[in-house]
């Protein structure tokens, strides 16, 4: 007696995974003519200083000590983006930041 119960609360089990599994899969196809797209910024290479005056410093701030000042127009290769920051590439191989309200990125 005990094997035929047993015997009917897996194959219950059974059909009862399978008819999940096969609800999950219908949920997670895509819906015939949707599209959807992804706006990225692309990695920005140079920068173009805007400012009259800029000066390059050694921090992310403000108050960091100044590396170098530069003028309107002067460009620089970009390392990276550090929150509101440029770090650029000098010269003279030393990295300084510049805050990106004093620079546009220039576009190839």
């Amino acid at each position: 007696m005990k094997k035929p119960l047993f015997v009917l609360i897996l194959v219950l089990i059974f059909s009862f995974t399978i008819s999940c599994s096969r609800n999950q899969y219908q949920r997670q196809q895509p819906i015939a003519g949707v599209e959807s797209s992804v706006n990225k910024d692309g990695d920005i290479e140079k920068v173009r200083v805007t400012a009259d005056n800029a000066n390059i410093r050694t921090g992310c701030s403000p108050t960091t000590p100044v590396v170098q000042s530069t003028n309107k127009n002067d460009s620089f290769d970009v390392v990276s983006k550090v929150s509101d920051w440029f770090a650029v590439k000098l010269p003279d191989n030393r990295i300084g930041f510049i805050p990106q309200g004093q620079c546009t990125p220039i576009v190839a």
